[in-house]
């Protein structure tokens, strides 16, 4: 199953809908395809991560078996380990799946001719697919090929990417808008390493580099640091129905952008005092001061308090 025609992944989530589409969607994202009579193909492995899962729980779907949950530990396993051994897990993977769509309805002869007709001779005796189901044994149809990964142990030392090559693969993506494909400044910064000496590192790498960012490091390299810090404030919602008038009062005050001489004959940028009822957003008092200092706050209250108190006497006395 290593080598995939694009007709079959034709409607996938995220994939475009015609044989077309797909071709050109696959070459936006640099995935290598090779012509083979009438029909293109290209490597399964090469798919983005989300595409391959999403065409595994189909083909699961279809052989009416449940694709399970998926394990993230075991897929990053699988991320990192080196692209042949890779197709390989992927091709025992698909035996698995045959395998277990067969049931016990064939006899374990025609399970390898049906494994040989569908998927090729290689890997195709009874005691390879016995072990393959062994290895399988208890593990979700969506983790096989993490599950049949040939004694992969990892630790190699993480691959070094030079910073100027780091700094114009973000850049392409900041420069690209939001929706710049994350293969497509890859193939960008891929096209210049020559030119420029880079020791640009494979797909699979820079992905896992880009992937190890936070969400807000993401979204700033998107976007830029004003929008991701606007999308990411968390708004106050405040409920003011069982606030009742003068309840709460708001004190603010706000730096004005023009310079104005003072009373005192120096040029300053003045500071607007506002006192705001919260129940009904009404300013009870203002006052334009030299700076926001407890010598202009003061003053403000005590002008709004005074108001205020004989509004309310002034009503008192109308009523007797």
């Amino acid at each position: 199953m290593n080598v995939l025609t694009v007709g079959s992944i034709v409607g996938l989530p995220d994939v475009p809908a015609t044989n077309r589409g797909v071709r050109d969607w696959l070459k936006r994202l640099c995935i290598p395809t090779k012509q083979s009579g009438q029909r293109f193909t290209f490597a399964f492995t090469d798919l983005p991560a989300p595409v391959r899962l999403a065409y595994i729980q189909r083909e699961c779907a279809r052989a009416g078996i449940s694709a399970g949950t998926y394990d993230d530990v075991a897929h990053e396993r699988f991320a990192d380990a080196p692209p042949k051994m890779r197709a390989a897990a992927e091709q025992k993977a698909a035996v698995a799946r045959l395998l277990i769509a067969a049931g016990k309805m064939l006899s374990w002869p025609e399970k390898v001719s049906l494994v040989a007709s569908e998927l090729g001779e290689k890997g195709a005796s009874e005691a390879s697919l016995r072990r393959v189901l062994s290895d399988i044994e208890g593990v979700d149809p969506i983790n096989f090929a993490p599950a049949l990964l040939a004694d992969y142990r990892g630790g190699r030392k993480p691959t070094e990417i030079p910073a100027e090559a780091w700094s114009y693969f973000l850049t392409a993506l900041r420069d690209g808008g939001e929706e710049y494909p994350l293969r497509k400044a890859w193939c960008d910064a891929r096209d210049l390493k020559l030119a420029e000496g880079w020791d640009w590192p494979s797909w699979s790498t820079v992905f896992r580099r880009w992937d190890a960012l936070s969400e807000v490091e993401k979204l700033t390299i998107r976007v830029g640091r004003e929008e991701a810090a606007r999308r990411l404030a968390q708004p106050a919602v405040r409920d003011k129905t069982s606030i009742l008038p003068l309840e709460w009062v708001s004190l603010d005050g706000r730096t004005q952008d023009f310079w104005a001489v003072g009373e005192d004959g120096k040029v300053r940028r003045h500071t607007f005092l506002a006192l705001v009822d919260c129940a009904s957003n009404a300013v009870l008092d203002w006052e334009v001061a030299d700076a926001e200092n407890a010598r202009s706050t003061v003053r403000l209250i005590r002008c709004c308090a005074t108001t205020i108190l004989a509004g309310a006497d002034n009503h008192l006395g109308r009523w007797g």
